[in-house]
């Protein structure tokens, strides 16, 4: 299928971005398999978000406007090892170590911008922070994947839901980890309950991404 297109609004060229296929496939049907696992785990995420918004009562049209299309990623990532020594880093890369040095952060706490996040993965590393501002763990099982909300739900249920805020850390041992994002089509219209507030999908991305930016320059 062809591409998602970026909506006409300024600056939206930063929410659309080619698929990155290796040249050579790490194995035969490995392109085809990496589809049809998304496909699969998009399924799952639309059921998961109607069960829960089932138990929210919020409309059904609503969320099944949120699930309709094709839209969304699937991020495979590859924590490496830790450089031998980080003297030769910037100081602006420095790492930031918890737990007595032990462990240090390679992944700044942050809220995805989606309605869910279905994630694997075959190391611990990442943690959740919860309502009382402590950090926990969130450890694989196997045959298991985590379930994270995004702020973009927390617009919907106007703050019942809060998205998870979540990072990662690293001890030096490689990590690998796949992560879907469901998103709804770009010219979406978000509608949360009992707010007089319409935007659009890429309206909500650019707005969320222009906050994190301007946070991100405060602190450097």
């Amino acid at each position: 299928e062809p591409g998602l297109v970026a909506p006409n609004l300024e600056g939206s060229e930063i929410l659309s971005e080619p698929n990155p296929w290796p040249i050579t496939e790490p194995q035969a049907g490995w392109r085809l398999d990496s589809i049809q696992y998304f496909d699969d785990l998009r399924k799952i995420a639309v059921v998961l978000m109607n069960s829960i918004s089932c138990g929210l009562n919020l409309k059904h049209d609503v969320v099944d406007e949120l699930c309709r299309g094709r839209n969304g990623t699937l991020r495979l990532l590859n924590y490496l090892p830790q450089p031998e020594q980080w003297s030769n880093l910037d100081s602006n890369e420095t790492p930031e170590f918890v737990d007595d040095k032990s462990r240090w952060v390679v992944g700044r706490e942050h809220v995805d911008t989606t309605t869910l996040t279905l994630l694997w993965q075959t190391y611990p590393g990442l943690q959740i922070k919860g309502r009382d501002n402590e950090w926990r763990d969130v450890l694989p099982r196997e045959g298991g994947l985590s379930v994270h909300c995004g702020d973009l739900f927390t617009k919907l249920t106007s703050g019942v839901i809060n998205g998870s805020i979540h990072r990662v850390l690293g001890d030096g041992t490689p990590r690998t980890s796949v992560g879907m994002f469901l998103e709804p089509d770009w010219a979406t219209t978000i509608r949360p309950p009992n707010i007089d507030e319409e935007l659009s999908y890429a309206e909500h991305l650019l707005s969320v991404f222009s906050v994190r930016k301007k946070a991100q320059a405060r602190r450097y």
